[in-house]
């Protein structure tokens, strides 16, 4: 996916570090990567969220635990009309709409 003619490169920058997500709109995908994520809260998990035009923001899945803060995911849905993503603290399960404050948030420009 990171070598599609359109994809492109953004960095979502947290008080705890740095996510960078991979979109190809051609392909309809984006991928979270990062290096240095710490773990969320015991009981808690980091929800990525693709935000759609109308502001909506959709669930792109539980972000999985890492022993050493490396982590790459594909983010469900639809990345193609997504115009931007952003990463919150939910419960252990997830949740049907954010629930907090975004940890991080980034445009898709």
């Amino acid at each position: 996916m990171t070598d599609a003619p359109d994809a492109r490169q953004y960095t979502m920058r947290m008080a705890d570090g740095s996510v960078t997500i991979f979109r190809s709109p051609s392909q309809a995908r984006a991928v979270l990567h990062s290096t240095s994520l710490p773990n969320a809260p015991a009981g808690r998990a980091y929800q990525m969220w693709l935000q759609q035009p109308d502001g909506s923001m959709v669930s792109a899945g539980l972000v999985p635990r890492s022993e050493d803060g490396t982590v790459t995911m594909l983010l469900s849905g639809d990345a193609a009309q997504a115009v931007g993503a952003g990463m919150t603290v939910e419960p252990a399960g997830g949740s049907r709409q954010p629930t907090s404050e975004p940890l991080g948030l980034v445009e898709f420009r």
